[in-house]
């Protein structure tokens, strides 16, 4: 009987670590450092990766995950915007003054 309190203890603990350790991963894929659960992988990513591993045996392929790479940053900078685009003005500039 003592073996079952015991096994029922285990079962306890162990289940609300695993629920703790869930929200804590939920949190973090709430702000973006993770995927977990909600947000899954995009294909893309995944043949990046693969790619990634490819260009280790095969240099050939290090220089196109290079290009890629270069392109999705070149496209994250100019998503961000700024005031060096052209036509656009800055926090600071104003029309007349």
């Amino acid at each position: 009987m003592e073996r079952i309190v015991v096994y029922a203890k285990f079962l306890a603990i162990l289940g609300a670590a695993l629920f703790v350790l869930d929200r804590v991963l939920l949190a973090l894929e709430l702000r973006g450092i993770i995927a977990y659960r909600r947000y899954g992988l995009s294909p893309g990513s995944v043949g990046n990766a693969l790619l990634g591993v490819h260009g280790l045996l095969e240099p050939a392929k290090r220089y196109a995950v290079e290009q890629q790479m270069a392109a999705e940053t070149h496209r994250e900078q100019d998503d961000e915007g700024g005031p060096d685009q052209a036509g656009g003005k800055g926090k600071g500039d104003r029309a007349g003054a």
